[in-house]
């Protein structure tokens, strides 16, 4: 399917396609878009602050623990957990995010990056979060949900009634682990089905925390649309399957159940 996906949307993307990618991947706009759809059990991460420029922050305004974050780009998030820490680190600080600011995301390899407006802004620092549930949707319909381990970067993938995979992301490996199903799955299952009903494909990422939904992000071409971006590739194959015939056959994704 990401060999489907690179062409449409890397080679030879359209460009009012390449428009409304760039508005949902915005990390900054699409926090208030969320909020002001009012999905019932989605919540979005406090927004503390934005600024053109890092220079324009005030520290006295602002909690002990807090994330700045840019609205363009990915990975450059910091997490701050105390105003001494960030006194500390503030010329480092600083050069990070004024230079991100003025930097196109990979180049413009993922060219719907371009078409976003290049913001910084703050955002509550939420404790307790360990797993980043990456909802992969297929014409509206969850695949497969990909599962990011914060604190050591491992991913697993599991089925979306919640049995680990034989599968893997690109060249990872095979982990095997048995995660607590989160206490919200049905809910989190119907918000990203809700979130992804307008396109072909989109990854929804999702956090729980507390007993809480977090929406963390639309995701239009996960790293690159690399292919084959799952492995073994006979798996990639039926998600080409699904992707072409709009209909997710899930006795398929089954197959691949981690006796």
């Amino acid at each position: 399917m990401f060999d489907i996906l690179y062409k449409k949307r890397i080679v030879n993307p359209h460009i009012e396609e390449l428009k409304k990618f760039g508005e949902y991947s915005n990390k900054l706009h699409i926090k208030k878009k969320i909020l002001s759809s009012n999905i019932s059990n989605l919540n979005c991460s406090k927004l503390l602050g934005e600024y053109n420029s890092f220079d324009e922050i005030n520290i006295d305004e602002l909690p002990e623990c807090f994330v700045i974050k840019t609205s363009h780009f990915c990975g450059d998030s910091r997490v701050i957990k105390s105003k001494e820490d960030f006194k500390k680190n503030y010329n480092n600080l600083k050069n990070h995010f004024n230079n991100t600011l003025k930097t196109i995301y990979r180049n413009g390899d993922e060219p719907h990056y371009k078409y976003i407006k290049p913001e910084l802004f703050i955002e509550e620092y939420l404790e307790g979060l360990v797993y980043d549930y990456k909802f992969n949707c297929i014409h509206g319909e969850v695949a497969l949900i990909m599962i990011l381990n914060d604190k050591t970067h491992e991913f697993y993938n599991y089925s979306i009634d919640w049995k680990p995979l034989r599968v893997i992301r690109s060249n990872n490996k095979l982990l095997v682990k048995n995660i607590k199903k989160p206490e919200k799955l049905q809910d989190m299952l119907e918000i990203a089905k809700k979130l992804s009903k307008e396109y072909d494909y989109v990854r929804i990422d999702l956090y729980e925390i507390n007993n809480k939904i977090y929406f963390g992000e639309y995701t239009f071409t996960p790293g690159g649309c690399i292919y084959p971006y799952f492995q073994p590739i006979q798996f990639e194959n039926i998600l080409s399957k699904f992707y072409n015939e709009k209909k997710i056959d899930y006795d398929l994704i089954n197959k691949y159940f981690l006796l």
